[in-house]
């Protein structure tokens, strides 16, 4: 029971002065040490937090961090049970048997429970909870008897529950420098692989506590009639990409940011998806879409409409680049002869390169079939879209490129 004097070593104190037999008695059913000696700042009631005459500890042992009512409870059921036990089997020892029985059947149900959540809580602790302490111990300045359930809480579903509270209780002399500070975050994202996290460093008072939660995740799901209100507010420059967390609004700004978007993910991360939400803003907003799509079924939804050319064939799709790269030189000549407030009223052009690395490829295979002797070696395809990447804000040309990762 950590340092606490022996229970029944009354000779031993009872040499000392002011050890006399009613004081060590009385400290023994008030949960006081029995030396008379505190050894961390608990009360009857309140639990300790800090040691005390032990300078050479940086947190009280887990008998002495007890309020001492807790001590005093465990300190008078053994004594009764050595006292009681033998009186108990003399003068009733019927009932003593199933006193007994009903002991050993409750313990036996308890060390069963305890035995389930150890084996539930192995797991947990060697992928999350030891792998963090071995980090934070030398950056709290941790001594080797702390262990990790001792100062950290880490709930078994943090990775999924969205009103998770990570808690790091920190020792009572932690000053909170800045540097201090990152370093205990950056090892709590690092090894429990969080990202968006809301800190509360609480350093007030005799128990500092670090306390982190989940961040409000994006939403599942974004409803059209929740949505569309947004999507009629949002800037013609800038159309809505998606929700973020806090209802944040996702969005490039195609004028003021980047006229170019490239979209990289694997197969089924939604790339086409994206692109028709964006696509689908520009047709409503009078603009016309581009799309350059050789797999001819990822935007099927767009076949027929007013606005949209829809290249499908090796063909089309060289000749659709070649084509905005012409208008967006049209417009270039129109700005050099001043014209900027008639190209600020043109629609806005919007060009969808689907699975961009593969159709470069193509296009280049399918030039060096068709060219003729002295035509450049090049795709003016590839060429034309290098010249539409350099246009954008001035000439209102957008390209929205995906490419699987």
């Amino acid at each position: 029971m950590g340092q606490d004097t022996d229970l029944f070593d009354f000779v031993g104190l009872m040499s000392k002065r002011k050890n006399t037999f009613p004081r060590i008695v009385g400290r023994f059913v008030s949960g006081r040490p029995l030396d008379g000696i505190p050894r961390s700042n608990s009360t009857f009631l309140r639990p300790g937090t800090r040691p005390v005459n032990q300078p050479h500890r940086d947190r009280p042992s887990r008998w002495m961090a007890l309020p001492g009512w807790q001590r005093a409870a465990w300190r008078i059921a053994g004594a009764s049970q050595v006292v009681g036990q033998p009186y108990g089997w003399l003068t009733a020892p019927d009932l003593m048997l199933a006193v007994d029985a009903g002991a050993a059947a409750g313990g036996a149900l308890y060390g069963a429970n305890k035995a389930m959540e150890k084996v539930q809580t192995y797991q947990h602790d060697r992928q999350w909870l030891r792998p963090l302490h071995a980090v934070l111990t030398p950056v709290l300045g941790l001594t080797e008897d702390v262990r990790p359930r001792d100062y950290l809480r880490v709930p078994h579903d943090f990775q999924t529950n969205q009103d998770m509270r990570i808690s790091v209780r920190l020792p009572v002399a932690f000053e909170g420098d800045k540097a201090t500070k990152e370093r205990v975050l950056d090892a709590i994202r690092t090894k429990l692989a969080l990202q968006d996290i809301d800190v509360a460093w609480r350093l007030s008072g005799p128990r500092p506590t670090l306390i982190i939660a989940q961040a409000p995740r994006p939403p599942q799901t974004a409803r059209w009639a929740e949505s569309l209100e947004l999507i009629i507010q949002a800037p013609e420059s800038a159309p809505i990409i998606g929700l973020g967390q806090r209802g944040r609004i996702i969005a490039v700004d195609l004028d003021s940011e980047s006229p170019h978007i490239l979209l990289s993910m694997s197969s089924g991360g939604g790339k086409s998806v994206t692109a028709r939400t964006i696509a689908a803003q520009i047709l409503a907003r009078g603009g016309q879409v581009v799309i350059c799509d050789f797999k001819k079924v990822s935007h099927r939804w767009a076949r027929g409409l007013p606005g949209v050319i829809y290249a499908r064939s090796m063909e089309q799709i060289h000749d659709a680049i070649i084509m905005v790269a012409d208008e967006g030189m049209r417009r270039f000549d129109m700005i050099e002869e001043d014209r900027d407030d008639e190209v600020a009223q043109l629609p806005r052009v919007l060009l969808i390169m689907e699975e961009m690395n593969a159709t470069m490829s193509k296009l280049n295979r399918y030039w060096s079939k068709i060219k003729g002797k002295d035509d450049p070696k090049q795709s003016p395809a590839v060429e034309a879209f290098g010249d539409v990447l350099f246009m954008g804000r001035q000439a209102r040309l957008t390209s929205w490129q995906s490419a699987s990762s």
